[in-house]
């Protein structure tokens, strides 16, 4: 008989290489940590039931935790950062149109009111024409 030379697959099929069928973490930990097994039976506890050691062990862990979290923030790709910006921008753009749009129409109302009011007196009505001088430029101040 003669040997050939062939490829043979002797692997499991469909399985990538490096990849473990278990899934498990390299590290051999396996479960929860007893600290945190602890925090979970104390947090199903009422408060009034709890002695100061276990209210330590519970406010300390939960201390931690909060730490790790506000440490490890992710940090966005740059095609993340660049649609927050963007929604940011739109955001910002429909405020100042919203705002403006308010701004206005509460000087042109302020307006009507001051003439509706006044139109009996002349002097007053040039006081309305006076008050529209101040309140046009700073519509115009506005952004948008």
């Amino acid at each position: 008989m003669q040997k050939q030379d062939s490829l043979e697959h002797v692997g499991i099929l469909g399985m990538h290489w490096g990849h473990h069928k278990s899934g498990g973490e390299s590290t051999g930990t396996k479960g929860p940590s007893a600290d945190h097994v602890t925090v979970q039976t104390l947090k199903k506890k009422k408060l009034s039931d709890m002695s100061n050691a276990e209210l330590k062990t519970l406010t300390s862990r939960l201390n931690l935790e909060k730490s790790y979290k506000e440490l490890t923030v992710k940090k966005l790709t740059p095609s993340e950062q660049a649609a927050k910006d963007f929604v940011d921008s739109r955001r910002k753009e429909l405020t100042k149109k919203i705002l403006t749009a308010v701004a206005s129409s509460a000087a042109t109302l302020l307006i009507r009111y001051l003439k509706s009011r006044m139109d009996k007196n002349r002097a007053a009505s040039d006081t309305v024409d006076g008050a529209w001088t101040v309140v046009k430029p700073a519509i115009k101040m506005l952004p948008g």
